[in-house]
């Protein structure tokens, strides 16, 4: 008698089998060594096959060519005895179209009718693979990043102290210049020691600002005048076997953070000299035009309507194909060899742009150079200079003597706490000058002890990094027992910050070192509202 019920179930438990199969989400191929004899949708996907007689029937060589899974193969073949699953197998499947896929193939031997065959499991890691790809892009960028902090930690302590070095060059040279006479012989040296500690003391603050994101401090400057004052510090960039031009334009003033300006300038040109051989050409190039914010667009990004300054830089280099012009732009990428660029003056320079409301454009073509075109806002409230004068390098580059007219910081007594000794002296030496009693403190503690014995001054001038008593914490005391008493804080770094405080992380800078006796006097006395 037969047992129609179970029977029946088996058939029903097969087809359920098979159904389970062919709905598998990887992909399932059999074969009997050579070619392949059953395969599910999933491996139909996998190799392109629309029908399924496109893949019954391919010898496996045709799929897979992996000379260690066709010994695996062959050794399960040879067995001829049922096996466990073998361990995962990353390996490339040959798809139908000649295209391949990145695949993780498990194998396991059965016997169906006296007959060895193999049962392949194939997944796509195509997926995997480019998630761990990210990862590890991911981590080598923190890599990088972490990299980066550590040397810019290194370069703040090393500028902070450069900075402090330049104040005093610069305190004492301003204090020389204002006693020398006008007809001094020296006088011209001494000018040229000023703008020399002056633009070693600009460099050192565009490297922290870089560092730290200090913010930037816009002013009117008109780029023309700005662009050949800082000629011979370009050329310095360039180098001596590039040649660079200037063709200026006459341009309306712009509102610009001066060292965030440089920085561009100093970028661009470095990647120009970069892309270009001895006796490459680079042109500087500025121009001045109206848009009327109909039609004109940056990236889809359509430009307002307004005055605008473009200050280009052009190389006669090698030039970019456009797979390197859509990735310029991004953080750590970069052209150069490993060792020789951080991926991140383009950043930089976009990130300048973007904070003063302007644009950056690229025009590059392999073998036809590169030009990059920054785009600023014109100053609206500034006039437009009608011309460039032929003295204007020599104006720019002149440095006017201070001028202290019948003592105007008589009566005004002054706190100076800094822990560098001869800082303190040239700081007070110049206050001096100007007629201001002078009192002066290591740190924070020893200013209140200063404070406690010779009574309250009028202002308090002071740096932030100092030992046993930061000037974050001297601030936050004399602000809470003397709320009215005013305070000028002073740093060679652009943005200070306070080590054992997080809450408190950073404190507004009044005056950046290095600084001349001009700005000290202008700001002692706007703070005390003296009029010289």
């Amino acid at each position: 008698m037969t047992d129609h019920g179970t029977n029946g179930d088996a058939r029903a438990l097969a087809r359920r089998f098979e159904q389970l199969v062919e709905l598998a989400p990887d992909g399932i191929i059999v074969h009997d060594g050579d070619v392949v004899v059953a395969a599910n949708a999933a491996a139909m996907r996998l190799v392109g096959a629309t029908e399924r007689p496109e893949l019954i029937g391919q010898p496996m060589s045709r799929l897979f060519a992996s000379p260690h899974l066709k010994s695996l193969r062959e050794a399960l073949v040879g067995a001829r005895v049922p096996t466990e699953p073998s361990a995962p197998i990353r390996d490339t499947l040959h798809r139908l179209d000649g295209s391949t896929v990145d695949v993780e193939v498990r194998t396991v031997l059965f016997v169906e009718n006296d007959a060895p065959m193999v049962h392949l499991v194939i997944r796509d890691i195509t997926e995997r693979l480019a998630i761990r790809a990210l990862d590890q892009q991911v981590a080598e960028r923190l890599r990088a990043a972490q990299r980066l902090d550590a040397v810019g930690a290194l370069a703040g302590g090393v500028a902070h102290e450069v900075n402090n070095m330049m104040q005093v060059v610069i305190g004492f040279a301003s204090l020389l210049r204002e006693s020398m006479p006008a007809d001094d012989a020296h006088l011209s040296d001494v000018d040229e020691i000023l703008t020399a500690a002056t633009h070693t003391g600009t460099i050192t603050r565009q490297l922290l600002e870089f560092s730290r994101h200090a913010p930037h401090r816009p002013v009117s400057v008109h780029v023309d005048t700005t662009l050949l004052a800082l000629t011979p510090m370009l050329n310095r960039v360039v180098g001596v076997t590039r040649h660079l031009l200037l063709s200026l334009g006459t341009t309306p003033p712009l509102q610009l953070d001066a060292g965030q300006f440089e920085q561009v300038l100093v970028n661009l040109l470095m990647n120009a000299r970069q892309a270009t051989q001895d006796g490459g050409v680079i042109t500087i190039a500025t121009r001045r035009y109206e848009e009327t914010g109909r039609d004109c667009a940056v990236n889809g990004e359509p430009i307002p309507a307004g005055a605008y300054v473009s200050v280009s830089v052009h190389d006669n280099g090698v030039g970019m194909d456009a797979e390197t012009r859509a990735r310029i732009f991004e953080p750590f990428f970069t052209t150069k060899p490993i060792g020789q660029g951080t991926g991140l003056g383009l950043s930089a320079v976009q990130g300048i742009l973007s904070q003063h409301l302007g644009y950056i454009t690229i025009d590059s073509a392999p073998g036809h150079g590169t030009k990059i075109t920054t785009i600023w806002p014109a100053d609206a409230a500034a006039v437009l200079i009608p011309d460039l004068p032929e003295d204007v390098v020599a104006r720019a580059a002149a440095r006017r003597p201070s001028k202290v007219i019948a003592k105007p910081l008589a009566g005004i007594t002054v706190l100076i706490v800094d822990d560098e000794e001869v800082v303190r002296t040239v700081v007070r030496r110049m206050l001096e000058r100007a007629g201001a009693t002078v009192n002066v403190a290591e740190h924070g503690a020893d200013a209140m002890a200063v404070i406690e014995t010779r009574g309250l001054p009028s202002l308090v001038i002071t740096d932030v990094v100092m030992p046993v008593m930061g000037g974050t914490e001297l601030v936050q005391r004399l602000h809470t027992r003397w709320p009215a008493l005013p305070v000028l804080v002073m740093s060679g770094y652009p943005a200070a910050h306070n080590e054992t405080d997080h809450a408190t992380s950073s404190m507004a800078i009044d005056l950046p070192k290095p600084f001349t006796m001009d700005e000290l006097l202008a700001r002692v006395g706007t703070e005390m509202r003296v009029v010289p």
